[in-house]
């Protein structure tokens, strides 16, 4: 064998070395394209999944009434109850302490003045804790 036939079977294996490469690597290419393709209509999927809810809750109606912001929002609801309870609960437990119907010695040993006081301390921290909390939530 001369060395110029020598040197084309080299150049041969090589370039047949050089087009499977390529082959391999364009079926490589080809599954990650195909993948991201993949991918990429799940998120545009979940954009159009996440838009819709975004639309069906009717985002152009306004949230507030009569003046209060967010008591159409249901969570806010639910606060909102809370807190009505809570303090129909401190004002019926300030009115026994003010009348003195409680049968506790602390409670029924209290002149008017210091009841008073304390029904209004309990309230003001109420009506303070219950505005921080309420706007803190929401």
């Amino acid at each position: 064998m001369s060395t110029f036939e020598v040197q084309k079977a080299q150049l041969d294996t090589i370039s047949d070395l050089l087009v499977n490469s390529k082959q391999v690597n364009t079926a490589s290419i080809d599954k990650t394209v195909h993948d991201l393709q993949a991918e990429i209509e799940a998120v545009q999927a979940d954009i159009r999944k996440e838009r819709r809810i975004f639309l069906d809750s009717n985002v152009s109606a306004s949230p507030a009434v009569g003046g209060l912001y967010f008591t159409k929002v249901p969570d806010n609801k639910i606060l909102i109850a809370f807190i009505t309870c809570f303090g129909a609960f401190l004002l019926f437990g300030g009115l026994l302490i003010i009348l003195n119907k409680i049968p506790i010695d602390a409670f029924a040993n209290m002149t008017m003045s210091n009841r008073l006081t304390t029904v209004g301390l309990f309230w003001c921290l109420t009506l303070i804790l219950s505005y921080i909390l309420f706007y803190s939530f929401t």
